[in-house]
């Protein structure tokens, strides 16, 4: 009788593409979240105004640049949170107009990262006026950086 072997671990990522470019499965996360960023940046182009401050590809030259943190929050927000879309379009939109109004990367990640935290919180107690007033404040604070 042959005992069945059990697996340890976290379980492998789906995305095989993110293998060679990363050591580890942290990295490897990450690496698969800013690409479905970038895949909801191309998607959404004509909705986003000032799409390229995100995400910028240059065939002609074969480079491209982008905010990686920022597109990993975006990412999360489309694929792991599952957030509608015309709010992720909003989110991407008021991320463009703190970047737009001298805010630094950091800081925009930071307040998508709270959005992302408040928005769990209320799919957890949708009752909870705490947690909507608490998503309100983290949308209004992104909003607030981007204000001129």
């Amino acid at each position: 009788m042959e005992s069945e072997k059990r697996k340890r671990g976290r379980p492998r990522i789906d995305a095989d593409f993110t293998e060679p470019i990363a050591s580890s499965r942290r990295v490897q996360l990450n690496a698969k979240y800013m690409y479905d960023g970038v895949g909801f940046i191309s998607e959404a182009a004509t909705e986003i105004l000032g799409h390229e401050l995100l995400w910028h590809s240059d065939d002609a030259t074969h480079t491209a640049s982008g905010k990686n943190s920022i597109l990993e929050q975006l990412g999360r927000i489309v694929e792991q949170d599952h957030m509608g879309r015309d709010d992720c379009i909003y989110i991407a939109n008021l991320a463009i107009d703190a970047l737009n109004n001298g805010h630094h990367t950091r800081e925009v990640e930071k307040a998508m990262r709270a959005i992302r935290m408040a928005y769990k919180a209320l799919l957890a107690d949708e009752e909870n006026n705490a947690a909507k007033y608490n998503l309100g404040k983290a949308v209004e604070k992104l909003h607030d950086m981007g204000a001129k």
